[in-house]
């Protein structure tokens, strides 16, 4: 494969990075989703209207930690399945066109983007409260869009890009 490091690679490992911070930080908070809930809803009934909207604050954040912590996840699982899936192909001999991994990232992602059925269960999946069940649901799921799409897409674009479609068609190149 590719033995330079594309830009897109390098701002994918600055994020990583930059998550990695944010989990060891927030790393013993794992409830801090239900005691803002609870504080937020005894403020609501005790009518302390600041208190509530700070406490709906501190669960948006957590939130938005939480979702932050599972594109981390699920970028770097897909990543390393592109490099195995490609690394497979490299070893059997065949030609990998330059930014291959660019490509077929890109295309996975719109691949996934476009799955109603992956979408209609994240968006249920995404209801579950944050901790651990609903990590590892999401990421079974998404995993699961990702094996469904990953091969045909390798496969198509291994085969189409490096001048094998052409040569079987009888074009030279």
């Amino acid at each position: 494969m590719n033995s330079s490091v594309s830009p897109l690679r390098t701002r994918q490992n600055v994020f990583l990075l930059g998550a990695i911070r944010r989990l060891l930080a927030a790393g013993g908070l794992r409830s801090i989703d239900p005691i803002a809930l609870f504080a937020q809803r005894l403020a609501r009934k005790f009518g302390l209207r600041q208190l509530e909207c700070s406490a709906f604050e501190i669960r948006i954040g957590w939130r938005q930690w939480f979702e932050d912590k599972l594109c981390t996840i699920t970028q770097a699982r897909i990543l390393e399945g592109i490099d195995v899936v490609l690394g497979f192909y490299a070893d059997m001999g065949h030609l990998l066109p330059p930014g291959s991994e660019d490509v077929l990232y890109s295309r996975l992602t719109n691949a996934l983007s476009e799955d109603a059925v992956l979408i209609a269960e994240m968006a249920e999946l995404q209801k579950l409260p944050i901790g651990t069940t609903a990590l590892q649901r999401r990421i079974l799921a998404l995993d699961a869009g990702v094996e469904l799409h990953m091969a045909t897409l390798a496969h198509d674009m291994v085969m189409s890009d490096s001048g094998f479609e052409s040569a079987i068609l009888g074009g030279v190149e």
